[in-house]
């Protein structure tokens, strides 16, 4: 087992529902991302998205190669 090691598992819903909410939900996974990377340790990213389909974004991507998530990516 690896010592100080975290894996961040992320699933967004971005059906049409969630349109009202999307800058928020954005807003928030990026401060909540920025927040994990002064953590001492290493840390993976895994983020999907969904709607009608299913979209990989990051797959077990170290965590300081992750970018701010936006309303594009």
């Amino acid at each position: 087992m690896r010592q100080n090691f975290t894996s961040i598992n992320i699933l967004l819903d971005r059906s049409g529902s969630m349109q009202k909410v999307s800058d928020d939900t954005i807003g928030g996974l990026n401060t909540f991302l920025n927040e994990q990377r002064k953590v001492k340790g290493d840390a993976v990213v895994s983020l999907a998205t969904f709607a009608s389909d299913y979209t990989l974004i990051h797959d077990f991507a170290p965590l300081d190669q992750v970018g701010d998530i936006s309303n594009k990516t």
